[in-house]
């Protein structure tokens, strides 16, 4: 009873984390064997029982908030907080859910919140998908001569 009691108490403190859903599921037994022998056992250790049960449901509570985030969409990323954050413009997230933005390649812009970068103006894509700023520039000075 000590040890489920100790467990809950721990993830009380810690309901928002993947640690208290842990510890609530390694109390979860230690409780139920509680529970079967509960009438047998002297009422001070009764109030205890009671006390751990209150603090289990507690814990339960909070984990589900926890697990019950909002979804970030592409063109965001989830903060430290949990929150989601638009990426930033030069940055983009392409997938749900995503921890960071990943940031555009060279020759590639972007807007912020996007979940995609565009090709920046004055650059090509070469023929191996590479970006050829220098062609592109080539062009431009010569075409305006």
């Amino acid at each position: 009873a000590r040890a489920a009691a100790r467990l809950v108490a721990g993830a009380g403190h810690h309901a928002h984390s993947q640690a208290a859903a842990a510890m609530a599921a390694a109390a979860a037994p230690l409780l139920e064997e509680f529970s079967k022998n509960y009438k047998q056992l002297p009422p001070e250790v009764r109030e205890i029982g009671a006390k751990v049960s209150r603090e289990a449901s507690r814990v339960r509570e909070g984990v589900t908030k926890a697990f019950k985030r909002e979804e970030c969409g592409a063109g965001t990323y989830r903060n430290s907080m949990g929150k989601c954050e638009p990426c930033l413009q030069g940055t983009y997230s392409a997938t749900v859910n995503a921890d960071y933005c990943h940031t555009c390649p060279a020759g590639h812009v972007s807007e912020g919140g996007a979940a995609k970068c565009r090709l920046s103006d004055g650059y090509t894509v070469g023929a191996a998908g590479g970006v050829s700023a220098a062609l592109a520039w080539g062009v431009q000075y010569f075409w305006r001569r």
